[in-house]
Protein backbone atom coordinates (compact mmCIF):
# COMPACT_ATOMS: atom_id res chain seq x y z
CA UNK A 1 0.00 0.00 0.00
CA UNK A 2 1.28 3.54 -1.35
CA UNK A 3 1.91 6.16 1.91
CA UNK A 4 1.44 9.98 1.31
CA UNK A 5 3.88 12.18 2.78
CA UNK A 6 1.04 13.01 5.33
CA UNK A 7 0.90 9.53 6.24
CA UNK A 8 4.38 8.89 6.60
CA UNK A 9 4.62 12.03 9.08
CA UNK A 10 1.57 11.77 11.14
CA UNK A 11 2.59 7.71 11.74
CA UNK A 12 6.71 8.38 11.84
CA UNK A 13 6.29 11.07 14.85
CA UNK A 14 4.82 9.59 17.55
CA UNK A 15 7.79 6.24 16.73
CA UNK A 16 10.45 9.18 16.90
CA UNK A 17 9.29 10.83 20.02
CA UNK A 18 8.30 7.56 21.75
CA UNK A 19 5.15 9.09 23.13
CA UNK A 20 1.61 9.52 22.14
CA UNK A 21 1.37 13.20 20.62
CA UNK A 22 -0.55 16.07 21.81
CA UNK A 23 -2.72 17.57 19.19
CA UNK A 24 -1.66 20.48 19.37
CA UNK A 25 2.16 19.42 18.71
CA UNK A 26 1.54 18.54 15.33
CA UNK A 27 -0.34 21.81 14.01
CA UNK A 28 2.84 23.51 12.29
CA UNK A 29 2.57 27.30 12.37
CA UNK A 30 5.42 30.23 11.98
CA UNK A 31 5.14 29.93 15.86
CA UNK A 32 6.70 26.68 15.37
CA UNK A 33 9.54 27.79 13.27
CA UNK A 34 10.46 30.39 15.72
CA UNK A 35 10.29 28.31 18.79
CA UNK A 36 12.18 25.21 17.06
CA UNK A 37 9.80 22.62 17.87
CA UNK A 38 11.14 20.50 15.45
CA UNK A 39 14.45 20.47 16.95
CA UNK A 40 13.39 19.70 20.39
CA UNK A 41 11.04 17.08 19.24
CA UNK A 42 13.81 15.72 16.89
CA UNK A 43 11.30 15.90 13.74
CA UNK A 44 10.72 17.72 10.72
CA UNK A 45 8.93 20.79 10.26
CA UNK A 46 5.22 18.69 8.05
CA UNK A 47 4.39 22.27 5.85
CA UNK A 48 0.62 20.70 6.16
CA UNK A 49 -2.30 22.66 6.70
CA UNK A 50 -4.66 21.72 10.06
CA UNK A 51 -6.95 20.77 7.21
CA UNK A 52 -4.78 18.63 5.76
CA UNK A 53 -3.58 16.90 9.27
CA UNK A 54 -7.16 16.56 10.28
CA UNK A 55 -7.64 14.80 6.39
CA UNK A 56 -5.02 12.49 7.23
CA UNK A 57 -5.82 11.90 10.75
CA UNK A 58 -8.90 10.81 9.54
CA UNK A 59 -8.39 9.06 7.23
CA UNK A 60 -5.58 6.93 9.59
CA UNK A 61 -8.28 6.70 12.20
CA UNK A 62 -10.79 4.73 9.74
CA UNK A 63 -8.55 2.59 8.45
CA UNK A 64 -8.15 1.54 12.83
CA UNK A 65 -3.89 2.83 12.20
CA UNK A 66 -4.52 5.19 14.95
CA UNK A 67 -6.21 5.76 18.05
CA UNK A 68 -7.34 9.13 19.85
CA UNK A 69 -6.96 9.81 23.44
CA UNK A 70 -8.35 11.99 26.19
CA UNK A 71 -8.19 13.07 29.52
CA UNK A 72 -5.17 12.32 31.61
CA UNK A 73 -1.69 11.11 30.45
CA UNK A 74 -1.90 8.81 33.98
CA UNK A 75 -2.54 5.10 32.18
CA UNK A 76 -5.73 5.11 34.37
CA UNK A 77 -7.01 8.39 33.10
CA UNK A 78 -6.54 8.01 29.42
CA UNK A 79 -10.73 7.23 27.72
CA UNK A 80 -10.31 6.81 24.10
CA UNK A 81 -12.01 9.30 22.23
CA UNK A 82 -13.83 8.69 19.01
CA UNK A 83 -14.72 11.41 16.62
CA UNK A 84 -17.94 10.79 14.93
CA UNK A 85 -16.55 13.15 11.96
CA UNK A 86 -13.67 14.77 10.58
CA UNK A 87 -15.22 17.87 11.45
CA UNK A 88 -14.96 16.85 15.00
CA UNK A 89 -11.21 16.28 14.65
CA UNK A 90 -10.43 19.32 13.21
CA UNK A 91 -12.45 21.51 15.79
CA UNK A 92 -10.69 19.27 18.27
CA UNK A 93 -7.49 20.38 16.41
CA UNK A 94 -7.87 24.16 15.90
CA UNK A 95 -9.52 24.48 19.50
CA UNK A 96 -6.55 23.03 21.02
CA UNK A 97 -3.98 24.63 18.86
CA UNK A 98 -5.53 28.00 19.77
CA UNK A 99 -5.72 27.05 23.78
CA UNK A 100 -1.71 25.97 23.46
CA UNK A 101 -1.13 29.31 21.95
CA UNK A 102 -2.73 31.16 24.38
CA UNK A 103 -3.03 29.86 27.60
CA UNK A 104 0.17 27.44 27.19
CA UNK A 105 -1.53 24.58 29.01
CA UNK A 106 0.31 21.56 29.91
CA UNK A 107 0.39 18.96 26.77
CA UNK A 108 -1.74 16.58 29.30
CA UNK A 109 -4.89 18.75 28.69
CA UNK A 110 -5.13 17.81 25.22
CA UNK A 111 -6.38 15.02 23.22
CA UNK A 112 -3.82 12.89 21.74
CA UNK A 113 -2.73 10.16 19.40
CA UNK A 114 -0.71 7.53 19.09
CA UNK A 115 -0.67 4.00 16.67
CA UNK A 116 -2.28 0.96 16.78
CA UNK A 117 -0.42 -2.11 15.98
CA UNK A 118 -1.90 -2.21 12.57
CA UNK A 119 -0.21 1.73 12.23
CA UNK A 120 2.98 0.50 13.37
CA UNK A 121 2.94 -2.08 11.16
CA UNK A 122 2.52 0.05 7.99
CA UNK A 123 5.15 2.56 9.40
CA UNK A 124 7.35 -0.18 9.62
CA UNK A 125 6.51 -1.95 6.12
CA UNK A 126 7.85 1.08 4.81
CA UNK A 127 10.55 2.78 6.62
CA UNK A 128 12.21 -0.75 7.42
CA UNK A 129 13.49 0.96 10.91
CA UNK A 130 17.07 -1.04 12.09
CA UNK A 131 15.71 -2.32 15.31
CA UNK A 132 19.06 -3.57 16.25
CA UNK A 133 20.83 -0.19 16.25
Amino acid sequence: MEISYPELWLLEVPVRCDTVMPFPFVVETEFDRECGFSQRWGVPLNGLSLRQIAETMWSLHQRGEVEFWSGSWAEAGQELYRPSSICQVEDCLEREWQTFRTAKQSASHYHRYSLTPTGMARWEAYAQPDWSR
